[in-house]
């Protein structure tokens, strides 16, 4: 049985980075880091349909969401699984919820270009819409130096 592992956090947490991780420590791993949950997105649609496949064939994966953070999100993604991916045991690693953190982290963060004052107006957004599963594995948010 394969695992998709979901990681959910704000622009910020880290979640590119624990992703990067992966890919370098695990490349059996199929990993997407941006681009999975929306349906309305067809680049999504299309990065979706090769996580289905790699999960159906036994290969777990590991993909990085802002969005199942809500709860309404996370019932779609778990209903598309169980379509696509019959038998695909989910796991929620969440980045804790600490908006401020992940706000200040986008200001310091030169690693990437970035819309900082877009990433941080989505954060808001984001805060108000923001629960976390109860079986999820939560991990601190660090700040960058």
């Amino acid at each position: 049985m394969a695992t998709l592992s979901v990681f959910i956090g704000y622009c910020g947490s880290g979640k590119s980075q624990l992703l990067r991780m992966i890919a370098f420590a695990c490349p059996t791993v199929k990993v997407v880091d941006e681009g999975f949950v929306d349906p309305q997105s067809s680049q999504d649609h299309e990065t979706r349909g090769k996580v289905w496949d790699a999960l159906k064939a036994g290969q777990d994966c590991a993909v990085g969401s802002m969005d199942c953070a809500n709860p309404k999100w996370r019932v779609c993604l778990e209903r598309a699984v169980n379509e696509n991916a019959p038998g695909t045991r989910l796991a929620w690693v969440v980045l804790e919820n600490n908006v401020e953190r992940c706000n200040e982290n986008c200001r310091r963060d030169k690693s990437k270009p970035r819309q900082v004052e877009g990433n941080i107006a989505q954060n808001e957004r984001w805060r108000t819409r923001w629960t976390t599963p109860e079986d999820a594995f939560i991990m601190g948010v660090y700040p960058l130096p």
